[in-house]
């Protein structure tokens, strides 16, 4: 079980705060009457109100325990009333909600609860002591932790993992409730990126080894460095979003990652040549400044955009269709083959790809591919290559044995395929083709 105090002044806020997120839920309560926030903030103000020199009277602790530990509404009842008697805070009020908006880093849910305690007890006008709370409470959660039979928290687990954003377990949480429709959807970015990178440190490794193994993900990584050569901080950049890493956690920094991730970040002299976008001289200096990490994602992701692109008008083309559609992914050709759009199938985000011809010009509108998509789309345009390679020698062994020759260019061999034996031994081709080829 790990907890995180928090003091303010207006119980109200607090309480619409807690009892505001969807899905929260009242556990218990000490010492209130009613079923409301409105009539529990009344009757804590009333009691803070007998002290005239405290200023933030509200104590709310966020109790978080063990992702594998479930707790029921009496285990949380009785933890709770024994945690408070442990900071001597029995004839104090407090109120108990459950939550269930927070995530683990594989995209399950994580109940936790909060409780709101008012420092001013019922038998006195004295705020309780809150010296040396922090430590106090750390004591009472070992205590109660091995009575409750608990799994171990680390207490900086929190500051090395920093959780997401309020609006990303919103967005995720909906898309979670229509995953029977949708499929389960993508994890926050900031989760991603912490997970990769967890990943990619489960072994001892150094800087720059890590930095290519991320880049191979379609993670930018930027490594400030001074003139001298000395690293003074790193963040992290995926589908254009970007994270510093004080952002990601304590664990993501560059001294968390040698502490907490066994991260070698010993900077070689041959650094800056290995990774010239990572460095980022003095102002002083009169070079150009290197491309930020959103700069190095978005070429790379153009590169990307620009090979694939082709394929996929090949693809439609052979397949004489304007939608195609597997178990991954749904392609679509829209205003007169003009556009071509990439989508995730089962996901709620905007496509993964989007180009559209102007002229010879192709304007790119949208571009979220990772290494997983470029790969398969790479696979897909050598299977094609090969296929419509097997195609025309078919045709130039059908035609010798008729005597016949058959034009080299693109252009005829094409129109060879308006001939009845041409569009029969196509459909032939197709058929195999389609067993061939998985879109």
């Amino acid at each position: 079980m790990h907890a995180r105090i928090i003091f303010g002044n207006n119980f109200q806020g607090c309480l619409d705060y807690v009892f505001g997120k969807p899905g929260a839920r009242m556990v218990g309560k000490h010492q209130l009457a009613g079923q409301t926030p409105i009539q529990w903030a009344s009757q804590f103000d009333l009691i803070a109100s007998q002290s005239q020199r405290i200023q933030k009277p509200v104590m709310h602790v966020d109790l978080s325990p063990h992702p594998d530990d479930r707790m029921i509404d009496k285990q949380g009842i009785a933890f709770t009333r024994k945690y408070f008697q442990g900071l001597g805070m029995q004839c104090c009020q407090w109120v108990l909600a459950e939550h269930t908006d927070a995530i683990t880093p594989d995209g399950k849910p994580r109940p936790h609860f909060h409780a709101i305690a008012n420092r001013i007890p019922l038998n006195q006008t004295k705020a309780v002591n809150s010296s040396w709370l922090g430590l106090r409470s750390q004591q009472v959660l070992r205590e109660l932790r091995i009575e409750f039979g608990l799994r171990p928290v680390r207490e900086s687990e929190a500051i090395e993992r920093k959780p997401v954003s309020v609006g990303q377990e919103r967005r995720y949480r909906r898309e979670r409730q229509e995953c029977d429709r949708f499929g389960l959807p993508e994890l926050p970015v900031k989760v991603q990126l912490q997970n990769a990178i967890d990943e990619a440190t489960r072994e001892p490794i150094a800087l720059p080894e890590l930095i290519q193994r991320l880049q191979q993900q379609a993670i930018a990584v930027r490594v400030r460095l001074t003139r001298e050569g000395r690293a003074t901080g790193i963040s992290y950049c995926c589908e254009n979003v970007a994270f510093s890493g004080t952002q990601l956690g304590r664990a993501y920094t560059l001294p968390g990652l040698q502490k907490h991730r066994g991260v070698d970040c010993e900077i070689p002299s041959d650094f800056t040549a290995l990774q010239p976008s990572m460095h980022r001289s003095e102002m002083s200096n009169p070079t150009p400044s290197p491309p930020s990490p959103e700069e190095l994602l978005q070429a790379q992701q153009e590169q990307w955009v620009r090979e694939i692109a082709p394929i996929l008008q090949r693809l439609l083309d052979y397949y004489e269709k304007d939608e195609l559609e597997n178990d991954r992914y749904e392609i679509h050709r829209l205003d007169e083959g003009r556009q071509i759009s990439v989508d995730r199938k089962k996901a709620l985000s905007s496509p993964i790809l989007g180009v559209k011809w102007e002229g010879e010009h192709l304007k790119i509108w949208a571009s979220r591919l990772q290494v997983r998509d470029v790969e398969h789309f790479q696979t897909i345009g050598r299977e094609l290559a090969q296929i419509e390679e097997n195609e025309v020698q078919s045709l130039e062994t059908s035609a010798e044995i008729e005597g016949e020759s058959i034009p080299r260019d693109r252009d005829s061999e094409r129109e060879g395929y308006g001939t009845s034996q041409g569009k029969q031994k196509q459909r032939g081709q197709l058929q195999r083709s389609q067993r061939q080829l998985q879109i």
